[in-house]
């Protein structure tokens, strides 16, 4: 009996560690595996943060360009037509004072 007893608790005693080990490894592995994903996450969450980031750069600075060509063009052309102004003013001015004198 003490022969059968002794080889059963060995037994037991070894289906036990291969089962906590079996279980151990499981738990490391999801620990690992959930680790390496929140960091993977980070990452990617990172590198979206750039990209993001950059794109929006390169939409503000095509925007702000936009506007300031346009508000460069708006300046140009109240110049443009300042100056066409005061030409036509001036001939008038011109035609004016020649019909009074004549």
């Amino acid at each position: 009996q003490k022969v059968v007893q002794t080889v059963v608790q060995k037994v037991v005693k070894t289906v036990v560690k291969k089962v906590v080990q079996k279980a151990v490894k499981k738990v490391e592995q999801k620990v690992v595996q959930t680790v390496v994903q929140k960091v993977v996450k980070t990452v990617v969450k990172k590198v979206v943060q750039k990209v993001v980031e950059k794109v929006v750069q390169k939409v503000v600075q095509k925007v702000v360009q936009q506007v300031v060509q346009q508000v460069v063009l708006e300046k140009v052309g109240r110049l443009v037509v300042q100056k066409v102004v005061q030409r036509v003013l001036q001939k008038a001015a011109v035609v004016l004072a020649t019909d009074k004198s004549g």
